[in-house]
């Protein structure tokens, strides 16, 4: 009877399990799938959770700017972005140099406004061209306001981008304990000790002597670089100091600032003023760099002061964020259709220049550009169309037969009668700038490295480091082979070696060469038509040499120095040129290539992460900047490619970032760290 009552309440929890688990599996499942509904509501329609609340401010304030990552671009922000930050996460504040002056002529014209501070000491600005960017903007809200309006400048550590964004700030203030650095510094990896060692042998070349491209198959800069990393790292230092020296010295005629870099940096130098037992912050202000030097806790009273307090006597401030919701709210309430004005559209594209491991795709670049122009269908009547196009390339070359893609669809846009004017950003080299040469016209930062018309291709036989590592002995040459496949080579190797290849025949490098000598000739017949240069001009210019913007100009490779204001200024003169009615005052200006924002979608920014995390640890490995491992990666993908680079065209003066702490996952500040922290609590 035992028995039976036992089996019989076995069986009933046998089956009330059962039911219970159907049930439970029903419901996770029947929630898993409401969550992916949800998440694609979201991330398409929804503006119910992920909409933030605008709202106008009250009162007069000083706009505080604390400019932390200022992009080239606009960002689209989807849902995750703004449901993040609406249940406060953590996320990193971006905003567009664009939107920033737009910022600065709204707050010209706003009688709420009755100054600006500048915070820029978490300042990590994408460009050299931002700051000069900000440095217009500045200016023109002081012609703007007629100087009415203060523009108080502050950083605790000063780039030298920094202070030729300020330069014409009404007040520079430093923190005490503060100063500025000046990070003038090229370099690279040389691996020519390296393949000897493992009996690699490299056939690497480049056809212009005084170029920066193949450089790891030297044992140094030679003495052919020089110019060009003259040109790179330290002109560009004389000329912000120059701009800084007049600036201040304008602003302050009984304090003359007198900066000389070479001497004021000079190692004596260094060593004189620390006998002087004064600080960096006090020294530059006697010297007329800064104004005033206060402690954390004076530049807060300072603050007050300036601006008056609140009822919780807080200081009468409105943040960026802040005024961008009161614009928002004023936009809003201007009804005007602009859909009938004519406009010109901004594309920027920032990266290496090619197909595969490029950050610039120029079949992705022209289908762009001609399907706004060349392709695009008439507009509606009554609805306005392109006049100009702005592209701003900010890229140091990459493969060669690219350029001639962009170059192409360039030609067809001005010849269907669309102006394009070219604008660079941290630099415009190699097979990038012979892309530009397309456009109407060129305007260059004069800070930023230009030029660089080089060809290069990477080459090595790994036949005796596979013998090595796996003994193994590749068939000889047969017939028309010149090149045979070999298998992949161990750690460090795989990282610094392109694996395609472990055969070469001096045959197929004599072929290389053939073909690289006639792409730089047919490149450099090109340029040299596009932009009007006779023989005795091209060959001041050619053989891969490197100059600034500024010398770029005076050597007629662009047609301007600035930036989108002479951009747009040579858009409304090739207009008017070919229509005297032209009103440049109607045109509406329009970013047409937005960016995706900082976290996309979930499974987006989770990849990211991981990849970012990945090269972090291989660049810590070899010590490499974050664009030397750009270049190494994107030479192993392209090894069969004729290239036209310059390995090491960056503007590292502008930033004070140091170059392995690029990627998200090493800041503690990143999206996952603090998702992850907030969920274990």
């Amino acid at each position: 009877m035992l028995k039976k009552l036992l089996y019989v309440l076995w069986l009933l929890v046998k089956t009330v399990y059962k039911a219970v688990s159907w049930v439970v599996f029903t419901l996770f499942a029947v929630f898993g799938l409401l969550v992916v509904v949800l998440a694609l509501y979201l991330s398409q329609n929804s503006k119910l959770l992920t909409a933030q609340v605008d709202q106008k401010f009250e009162g007069e304030k000083f706009l505080y700017l604390d400019l932390n990552a200022v992009t080239e671009k606009s960002a689209r922000s989807p849902g995750y972005y703004n449901l993040a930050l609406n249940l406060g996460f953590d996320v990193p504040s971006q905003v567009s140099i664009a939107t920033l002056r737009q910022v600065f002529e709204a707050a010209a014209k706003d009688d709420r406004i009755k100054g600006i501070v500048i915070d820029v000491d978490r300042g990590d600005f994408e460009t050299f061209a931002i700051y000069e960017e900000l440095d217009r903007a500045i200016v023109k809200f002081k012609q703007d306001t007629d100087n009415k309006k203060p523009v108080i400048g502050y950083s605790v550590y000063w780039s030298l981008g920094d202070l030729v964004a300020l330069r014409h700030a009404d007040t520079l203030i430093t923190d005490k304990v503060g100063g500025f650095s000046v990070n003038s510094v090229v370099s690279s990896f040389f691996l020519k000790d390296f393949y000897q060692t493992y009996g690699i042998k490299d056939y690497s070349f480049q056809t212009g002597k005084y170029g920066l491209s193949a450089l790891r198959s030297q044992s140094g800069f030679s003495e052919d670089n020089q110019t060009s990393i003259n040109n790179i790292a330290l002109v560009p230092v004389d000329y912000a100091f120059a701009d800084i020296n007049e600036a201040r010295t304008q602003a302050h005629p009984d304090k003359p600032l007198v900066i000389k870099p070479e001497e004021n940096f000079a190692y004596q130098s260094l060593v004189n003023d620390s006998y002087s037992l004064k600080s960096h912050a006090e020294l530059y202000v006697e010297r007329g760099l800064y104004d005033k030097a206060l402690s954390r806790f004076q530049w807060g009273d300072y603050l007050r002061e300036l601006a008056g307090v609140d009822e919780d006597k807080f200081p009468k401030l409105v943040y960026l964020d802040e005024y961008l919701s009161d614009k928002r709210v004023r936009d809003a309430e201007d009804k005007t259709d602009y859909s009938s004005k004519d406009y010109y559209l901004t594309y920027y594209y920032s990266g290496i220049f090619g197909q595969q491991g490029a950050g610039v795709n120029a079949n992705d670049v022209a289908s762009a550009l001609l399907g706004r122009t060349v392709l695009a269908r008439a507009p509606a009547e009554g609805k306005g169309k392109v006049k100009g196009i702005v592209l701003r390339l900010d890229s140091i070359g990459g493969a060669l037969p690219d350029s001639q893609v962009l170059f192409s669809a360039l030609r067809q846009i001005s010849e269907s009668g669309v102006p394009v004017v070219v604008l660079t950003g941290d630099g415009l080299l190699g097979s990038a700038y012979l892309a530009a040469t397309g456009a109407d016209a060129i305007i260059a930062s004069k800070y930023v490295p230009v030029g660089g018309i080089n060809t290069s291709s990477t080459l090595l036989d790994t036949t005796d480091a596979l013998r090595a590592f796996y003994n193994m002995n590749p068939s000889y040459f047969k017939g028309s082979q010149l090149v045979a496949p070999g298998g992949s080579l161990p750690f460090p190797l795989g990282l610094v070696v392109n694996n395609a290849s472990s055969l070469v025949s001096p045959e197929f490098v004599e072929y290389r060469q053939v073909i690289a000598q006639g792409q730089y000739e047919t490149a450099v017949e090109q340029f040299a038509q596009a932009r009007k240069l006779d023989a005795e001009q091209v060959s001041k210019v050619d053989q891969g040499r490197v100059f600034t913007g500024q010398q770029a100009l005076e050597l007629k490779l662009v047609d301007d120095v600035g930036g989108i204001d002479q951009a747009f200024a040579y858009l409304d003169k090739l207009n008017k040129e070919k229509d005297e009615n032209f009103d440049a005052s109607a045109i509406v200006k329009y970013e047409a290539n937005p960016d995706d924002a900082p976290y996309s979608s979930v499974l987006a920014t989770l990849n990211s992460e991981l990849q970012a995390y990945r090269d972090f640890q291989v660049r810590q490995a070899l010590n490499l900047s974050q664009t030397a491992y750009q270049v190494l990666k994107f030479e192993q993908q392209n090894a069969g490619a004729i290239l036209s680079i310059c390995e090491v065209c960056l503007t590292p003066t502008a930033k004070n970032t140091a170059p392995l702490a690029e990627s998200k996952y090493s800041q503690f500040n990143s999206y996952f760290n603090e998702l992850l922290v907030r969920i274990t609590r």
